[in-house]
């Protein structure tokens, strides 16, 4: 276990000192960017679990293959990997975003926040993680809208996120929700999530 300012970071004993102060480093520099992203203040500690792999992941939380953020938690689970950790800001969004979210577990949610919305959910994550590989979200976005594969936006926001195929799922949410931000701002952004 390591804590930075804002990070507590729990970790494999076979990691170095060196890899674990990484680790603290990453969470504390995403977090800051994800919370200026946003406009929120800060606001507390989050708690980064790192697992060896998948496997020991699976076998001490329930979810291998996955990486999970409890934002009613202020947590997230995820595998180690090469710093800095591809995913580690997509999930820290998550937790940021509960701080302006209702309901019990912290995510845009219908019915007092007993349905989520995982379009939105996982949306303002892409939006806030914006890291680019050979294209943006909206590139990606735009590309399967010109070969006719992306699916209509409301099909995105509620439970139907579920039946699209995910990696398209998540880039068109991020994309919708980025664009969202940058049209209406991220105050207007926030009271919608």
């Amino acid at each position: 276990r390591r804590l930075g300012r804002r990070c507590e970071v729990i970790y494999p004993r076979a990691l170095s000192v060196r890899e674990a102060g990484l680790l603290v480093d990453d969470c504390e520099f995403r977090l800051e960017q994800v919370e200026r992203f946003f406009g929120v203040p800060p606001s507390g500690r989050i708690r980064a679990y790192f697992f060896r792999d998948a496997r020991q992941k699976q076998d001490l939380m329930g979810a291998g293959q996955t990486f999970i953020a409890k934002p009613w938690r202020r947590e997230v689970y995820l595998q180690i990997a090469p710093f800095p950790h591809p995913v580690l800001k997509h999930e820290i969004a998550h937790v940021v975003a509960g701080s302006f979210a209702r309901g019990p577990f912290r995510v845009s949610a219908r019915l007092g926040g007993l349905l989520p919305l995982p379009g939105l959910i996982e949306g303002a994550a892409v939006a806030a993680a914006w890291e680019r590989d050979a294209l943006t979200p909206h590139q990606w976005s735009r590309a399967m809208q010109t070969l006719k594969m992306a699916p209509p936006v409301r099909s995105l926001v509620g439970l139907g996120f579920f039946s699209n195929n995910a990696p398209m799922a998540y880039t068109l949410a991020g994309s919708f929700s980025r664009f969202l931000i940058d049209r209406y701002g991220v105050a207007r952004f926030r009271r919608a999530y």
